[in-house]
């Protein structure tokens, strides 16, 4: 289990409506740099993204940091939502990057109708990039297998209706 104490950079990951910008927002005293990693126009634009953010943890080395979304929301809604896949050499290189400054994931997954319910709400409002019922469906299916596969970074699922992390 990881201890709040102990970590420098948080790397989150979850659905829309899965609680990872309000939990980030509750917790962001004492992080030198947050980093929210929306929708970029492409995967170059992403990597690019990824590797300003990256080299910064790497030049200062006692920095801390919370990344809201990174690279496994790119494998999940572009494989999803756009028909690209990303390919598995970018993944690996970001996670060896990640797991080379110490990173944590924490993978937020309340219940799936508390996450559907909450994305429904700001999809209706206006909001959220991804508008079918039926992707969100696919999006809340892939964080889960991401829950239960992941290898690449120590990790921690956090579900905001039963903990706080």
């Amino acid at each position: 289990e990881i201890s709040m104490k102990d970590l420098r950079i948080l790397y989150f990951e979850g659905p829309d409506g899965a609680g990872k910008t309000t939990r980030i927002k509750e917790i962001m005293d004492g992080f030198d740099v947050y980093c929210h990693n929306g929708v970029y126009p492409s995967l170059a634009a992403s990597y690019d993204a990824y590797d300003r953010q990256l080299s910064y943890f790497e030049e200062v080395p006692n920095s801390t940091g919370i990344f809201d979304r990174m690279i496994f929301s790119d494998v999940i809604y572009s494989d999803i939502c756009r028909n690209v896949k990303v390919p598995q050499s970018d993944v690996d290189a970001i996670c060896e990057r990640l797991n080379n400054i110490g990173a944590s994931l924490i993978i937020c997954l309340p219940p799936y109708e508390v996450c559907y319910s909450n994305w429904r709400t700001r999809r209706d409002a206006g909001g959220e990039y991804e508008k079918s019922e039926h992707n969100f469906e696919r999006l809340y299916d892939a964080y889960t297998d991401l829950a239960a596969t992941n290898k690449d970074l120590p990790i921690e699922i956090y579900d905001y209706t039963k903990e706080l992390l």
